[in-house]
């Protein structure tokens, strides 16, 4: 039995707005947060197989978070301008 895990939380909000007839923004924004374990090999006795210092068991902190900016205008019935930017940090 490989003794591992991992649990993550995740959260996201999304708002649009409409500035005028042409024009609208969006803004999406979001964090995942948890913990991942790796380990040590086990049998069903509780014996450890394969070498201890390569299934050391540790576990590590999982972060992440980003964000959306969107704004769009509608220059013309054939036609539409889009800029955005999106951040993330691991």
């Amino acid at each position: 039995m490989l003794d591992n895990f991992k649990r993550t939380r995740f959260i996201t909000a999304q708002a649009n707005a409409a500035i005028d007839l042409e024009s609208a923004i969006e803004i999406e924004l979001g964090v995942a947060d948890g913990a991942r374990g790796e380990g040590m090999i086990k049998t069903v006795d509780g014996d450890v197989i394969g070498d201890p210092l390569v299934f050391l068991r540790r576990t590590k902190q999982i972060n992440n978070y980003f964000g959306l900016v969107r704004w769009q205008h509608q220059i013309s019935d054939m036609s539409d301008l889009s800029v955005q930017a999106y951040y993330s940090d691991d």
